[in-house]
């Protein structure tokens, strides 16, 4: 159902430009429409549409930023394959790139150094993940899905206790979270805390 809202979404948003070719607010429904459509490639157009017309957008470097870094199919730019060696993966440096470019324009954003830290993350850099989601909750107001990761990173950095510290705030503000309830499970078996892990893991499977 949500999926069929979507194209029906999609497919007003193209009329609506098929009579205005220049809406920046229509270039931009239309990049949040493609990334929730995982269509990386169409997301990625439809963000540079929005920074022909508008080169400070935070929100289309956002989000060019995400569709190229977790599109496996995206080649970045020739210059940046040089630092392939160095990260593992060049299509991160352009996404990071994309995002301090985002953080230069707005730095009291917290969303920018959000999604930077779950970059991080994905590239295995765990201790500059923390630093940038770290930032990101001390300029917002702290939600569940970012304490969710800081607690994933903490447990893999092992710290332990401050992962349990950070995972209990976000099941309080969202306890139906099951990826949540699977994390706390893993923390309280390390923690040989087996009545919790297994109330947890049976919460996970339930929501799932």
């Amino acid at each position: 159902l949500e999926l069929q809202r979507l194209k029906e979404a999609k497919q007003a948003v193209l009329e609506a430009l098929a009579a205005n070719p220049d809406s920046v607010s229509a270039f931009s429904l239309l990049t949040r429409i493609e990334y929730k459509l995982q269509d990386f490639k169409a997301c990625r157009r439809s963000a540079e549409s929005v920074l022909a017309r508008d080169p400070q957008n935070v929100q289309a470097l956002l989000f060019l930023a995400l569709a190229s870094f977790y599109d496996p199919q995206f080649q970045p730019p020739s210059r940046v394959r040089w630092y392939q060696l160095e990260t593992g993966d060049p299509r991160l440096k352009h996404a990071e790139a994309l995002v301090r470019s985002a953080i230069a324009i707005d730095p009291a954003l917290p969303n920018s150094w959000n999604i930077l830290g779950r970059l991080q993350f994905s590239a295995g850099q765990l201790k500059k993940a923390l630093q940038s989601i770290d930032h990101a909750l001390a300029l917002g107001v702290p939600d569940a899905e970012t304490l969710l990761l800081r607690s994933q990173i903490l447990r893999k950095l092992g710290n332990h206790s401050l992962a349990d510290d950070a995972l209990r705030v976000s099941l309080s503000l969202s306890p139906e979270n099951s990826i949540a309830h699977a994390e706390a499970a893993r923390i309280a078996f390390v923690q040989q805390d087996l009545t919790a892990a297994a109330e947890h893991a049976s919460e996970a499977v339930r929501l799932d």
